[in-house]
């Protein structure tokens, strides 16, 4: 087996900040150790805004947040100098990914090295968890286990034909005879990455650095340098940069505030129109009673609550923010349309069309105001005519519209490639077309029933 040399492929002038601050452990997320290629398969996952790694690679900064954990004897026995010289016995292995992009996987591997020492920290309570039963949760803050790393090695490696990175730290961290006697009895075999690739670098122990555990701050407007490596500064109070942060938070603040109250007027303002121009307009031809609008509306509703739970499961179970976010809008609208129209229909005059208007029953208990044969019909004449040849055209424009909103969103930077084809299959494929269709299927309503009535 090849070995990595530690005094070659050296990179000065790339850059690694790491922070492992503290986070809550489940027993219940711990997979069961198995009679046969035994390791520590955990659930370990950052649901703060705060990266665990920031690699700096030819002056472009990535972020990664951790996933899962994993313990293993020893996977890295190659290392020249390190592990192969022996007293070293497993690895701990945390899986992280950037944020809204599963694909690109980085597994930052932590060398385990028996102490002579009995103590446990929280490596030992991370490692030996799962064995006992006094406690559900508890804290893990790797950040007070990992010592000062002299150099780590990075190289990339493929899974599936999905290519991933892969970064050693090659100062190891001590662990008791507790943790030694579980992990003798562990498996080297791992289905994550490769063990060797001859294009690896070596970041040295300048590169290398804790966040926040910088002692130097030069207070100046630095240079080629990101918002993300600015922060791993100690940053003095009153000082310009910590009064130039502040404002940039505060302006931030006040920006979202600005777009969330034009976004409600917004729905304030469009929302009455256009409800009353399709299913007022539709109830007060068709039939002149509630029962058609009462349909309609449980239509629109359920085609709501349908988009924002696939939007919620797809974001929560990919741990994209984005699809999480789309279906906490789309959870808004509904509740504020909901309030909306709420009280706009109190007003006669808003639910009169052409001196026909919609009157509610005096005795509402006595009144149908729901019907299955209707809501059927309506329910399938509205998938009829989404897939029929008069929506083709309307299709088209919801395809090419999202397009677009994708293509600006993605070479803007806001997205990555996967995530951006995965938005445009939901929304421009499925998402928009339905709306669309929906729509204007409600104006052929209109249409029909006016010819009826005529």
């Amino acid at each position: 087996m090849s070995k990595f040399e530690l005094t070659t492929n050296v990179k000065y002038e790339d850059k690694m900040v790491y922070d492992y601050s503290k986070k809550n452990i489940n027993i219940n997320e711990i997979e069961p150790i198995p009679n046969n290629n035994k390791k520590i398969n955990m659930t370990f996952y950052n649901g703060s805004s705060e990266p665990n790694i920031i690699y700096t690679q030819n002056g472009s900064n990535t972020s990664y947040y951790h996933r899962r954990a994993y313990v293993y004897k020893l996977i890295h026995t190659n290392i020249d100098g390190v592990t192969d010289a022996g007293g070293i016995l497993g690895e701990l292995v945390i899986e992280h990914t950037p944020i809204g992009d599963n694909s690109n996987k980085l597994y930052v591997c932590f060398l385990l090295k028996a102490s002579s020492l009995n103590t446990t920290t929280d490596i030992d309570n991370m490692i030996a968890f799962k064995q006992q039963s006094a406690l559900t949760t508890t804290g893990i803050e790797l950040n007070t286990v990992i010592p000062k790393q002299d150099k780590c090695i990075i190289y990339s490696s493929t899974n599936n034909n999905i290519p991933n990175k892969v970064i050693v730290f090659v100062t190891p961290i001590e662990i008791n005879k507790a943790s030694q006697q579980l992990i003798n009895n562990f498996t080297t075999n791992n289905d994550l990455f490769g063990i060797y690739n001859a294009k690896y670098s070596v970041l040295p122990a300048t590169n290398i650095s804790k966040l926040g555990a910088e002692e130097i701050y030069i207070d100046c407007s630095p240079t080629g340098v990101s918002s993300d490596e600015v922060t791993s500064y100690s940053i003095p109070i009153n000082s310009r940069l910590a009064s130039e942060k502040e404002e940039t938070t505060t302006m931030q603040t006040m920006t979202n505030f600005a777009i969330f109250t034009m976004f409600s007027l917004a729905l304030v303002f469009i929302i009455p129109g256009l409800y009353q121009a399709s299913v007022i307009k539709t109830a007060v031809l068709a039939t002149n009673s509630t029962l058609k609008m009462h349909t309609i509306d449980l239509i629109i509703t359920l085609l709501f609550f349908i988009a924002i739970l696939v939007c919620f499961v797809w974001g929560f179970s990919s741990e994209l923010y984005a699809a999480v976010t789309m279906g906490a809008a789309l959870l808004f609208v509904l509740v504020s349309s909901t309030c909306i129209l709420y009280v706009k229909k109190s007003d006669p005059a808003y639910l009169t069309i052409k001196d026909k208007k919609i009157t509610y029953p005096e005795n509402p208990d006595n009144d149908i105001m729901f019907d299955w044969d209707e809501f059927i019909n309506t329910l399938f004449g509205m998938i009829k005519y989404v897939f029929g040849k008069n929506a083709i055209a309307v299709n088209i424009t919801g395809i090419l519209i999202w397009l677009v909103a994708t293509l600006i969103l993605w070479l803007s930077g806001g997205v990555s490639t996967a995530v951006a084809w995965t938005l445009f299959g939901v929304g421009g494929c499925v998402l928009s077309p339905i709306i669309l269709t929906s729509l204007t299927y409600t104006v052929e309503i209109n249409k029909m029933a006016k010819t009826n009535t005529a």
